[in-house]
């Protein structure tokens, strides 16, 4: 993605330029209406200049220089009478004082951007949708901006960029999606949990990871998992979703279903199900139920940062549960252009 930014040399004018480029910029990510005033909002609050260091590399140097000089004034107001007077009389000890401020400044603004760029790169692939854009505050709350910009001055790998990136992207489309906890959690996230927490959270429905079409997780990744944050601990027991009960399909047939994206998966309430340990579910309370990890606060902001796709794991158990005796007795439903559930065949 190209990014361009005016210069003049009157204020108002540059002020104009700038937020003309950072408009276009995010239209181009498909960024618009409310979505558009918080990603500006945050975006000049952690790199006000963001646009013309990436529109001019010449211009880098201009900013390197008011960059030194606002270092320069602050260490002079700021320094205590012995440290001034042995910057006066010590000329090399001045020098080291000024290039390591500098340079952890401008290393800090550097990870910013690199963090505003992932974010942009992440809201082009996945832009909010009408509601999002429509909807929620002009700006992001003082709470998440303070503690988020530190975090993202931090960001001192690609991976990290990226990942704060998403979670920057995430926070415009949905405001209060990463809470202060949530931001921590992720700071503390090693990379081992992260990357297993990225393959299991495919397995994703609603707020649940279900188990029968999971690898099964050894007992120290599951540790990892709960240690972490990410995942309510199941104790001896586990924890189960079950099917709601009440309902009867087109013909009076009375149902159990579940759930998930844009399906119902059926089962019929006449038939007697068999339960066993190689079952997709299990009796809990007289009905059937799916065996589930259980995603904690943490675990669900932390899944809106990762793409799923919920019809592809509800399907995956569609289709495990319809190979499972007693056959013929299982479901799927999708919902026709009338809005009425009908029963349909498993896409290819």
């Amino acid at each position: 993605m190209e990014f361009s930014a005016g210069k003049s040399n009157v204020a108002t004018e540059d002020h104009l330029d700038k937020e003309t480029s950072v408009s276009l910029a995010l239209k181009d990510a498909g960024v618009e209406f409310k979505t558009k005033s918080r990603a500006i909002a945050v975006i000049d609050r952690m790199a006000a200049n963001f646009f013309e260091r990436r529109g001019f590399k010449g211009e880098r140097l201009v900013q390197i220089g008011r960059q030194k000089i606002d270092i320069e004034l602050s260490l002079i107001k700021r320094a205590s009478e012995t440290l001034l007077k042995r910057v006066e009389t010590d000329e090399r000890f001045a020098e080291s004082i000024l290039a390591a401020t500098f340079e952890q400044d401008t290393r800090r603004q550097l990870n910013k951007d690199g963090v505003i760029e992932a974010a942009l790169e992440q809201l082009s692939r996945d832009p909010p949708g009408e509601v999002d854009s429509s909807s929620g505050p002009d700006e992001l709350s003082p709470e998440f901006s303070d503690r988020f910009e530190r975090y993202a001055e931090d960001a001192s790998t690609d991976q990290l960029r990226e990942r704060w990136g998403k979670v920057l992207a995430s926070e415009v489309k949905k405001p209060g999606t990463f809470s202060t906890k949530v931001m921590r959690v992720i700071d503390e996230l090693d990379s081992r949990t992260a990357s297993l927490f990225e393959r299991i959270v495919q397995y994703r429905v609603g707020e649940t990871l279900l188990q029968p079409i999971m690898p099964e997780l050894e007992f120290k990744e599951q540790v990892s998992l709960v240690s972490a944050g990410l995942l309510v601990d199941p104790g001896m027991a586990g924890h189960v979703t079950r099917f709601n009960g009440g309902r009867q399909d087109n013909g009076g047939a009375k149902l159990w279903l579940f759930p998930f994206g844009t399906y119902l998966v059926g089962l019929e309430q006449s038939v007697a199900l068999t339960y066993g340990t190689a079952a997709p579910i299990k009796d809990s309370e007289g009905g059937p139920a799916v065996p589930v990890y259980l995603l904690t606060d943490v675990g669900k902001a932390l899944s809106t940062i990762i793409p799923t796709d919920e019809n592809v794991a509800g399907l995956s158990f569609y289709a495990k549960l319809k190979d499972y005796p007693p056959s013929g007795h299982v479901r799927l439903y999708a919902k026709s252009s009338n809005g009425q559930w009908q029963t349909v065949s498993a896409p290819a």
